[in-house]
């Protein structure tokens, strides 16, 4: 079961008797609005719960620490972009269309993510991240994502469309170019503008940055 990753604000919760309230997806929605702010450090179960309007007890009733709420939240939003893209990769066309389609999902999540895709920038990949803690958790469900788009670049570079460079290096580019400009306007608070992004992107990514 995916939970959402867009935290709702305290004040725009299920009210008491008006519907029956997953609390576990409280708490979930909370600690990611939470860790985004202040980082896994900063944040305490003491403020989560206490903004998730919950007890400390009900907290530890269905999270045993901080650490086992954090990689629920890891492991629920890598499989949600790693099942997005897999839809997206199997819904067929050229190596060029499933290409544009691996982008556009990438840059969905990030405009419809972000309080999430800013969590895992801070605490994993970032330049001041410590990622060895969540190693274990990310790295197995990140290899699910990319292995479908490295095998892409492979069939792209079979059909002559793709230079022969190595696939986990194209694809890096196409994540690093990504995620950069995707982060930078998201941690700037600017106006994420998808298709314009997308449309940058891909002039980029398929004709380069110098005139022919």
């Amino acid at each position: 079961m995916h939970y959402s990753v867009n935290a709702p604000r305290r004040d725009e919760r299920v009210k008491d008797g008006d519907e029956k309230v997953n609390t576990k997806e409280v708490i979930f929605e909370q600690a990611l609005r939470i860790f985004s702010e202040k980082g896994f450090e900063r944040a305490t179960i003491e403020e989560i719960a206490d903004q998730a309007g919950i007890a400390k007890g009900t907290f530890y009733y269905h999270f045993k620490s901080k650490s086992e709420l954090f990689e629920f939240l890891l492991q629920q939003g890598t499989h949600i972009l790693m099942d997005n893209t897999i839809t997206a990769l199997q819904k067929g066309g050229t190596v060029v269309e499933r290409l544009e389609a691996v982008i556009n999902e990438l840059l969905s999540f990030f405009q419809d993510y972000q309080e999430f895709c800013r969590m895992i920038f801070s605490e994993i990949l970032g330049p001041a991240a410590a990622p060895t803690r969540w190693e274990d958790i990310f790295k197995p469900d990140r290899q699910k994502y990319l292995l479908p788009v490295i095998e892409l670049i492979r069939e792209g570079q079979e059909q002559g469309i793709i230079r022969n460079i190595s696939p986990q290096t194209a694809l890096q580019a196409i994540l690093g170019t990504i995620s950069t400009i995707a982060m930078t306007q998201i941690f700037h608070g600017e106006h994420f503008d998808k298709m314009k992004v997308a449309s940058q992107i891909r002039e980029i990514l398929f004709h380069g940055i110098l005139v022919a």
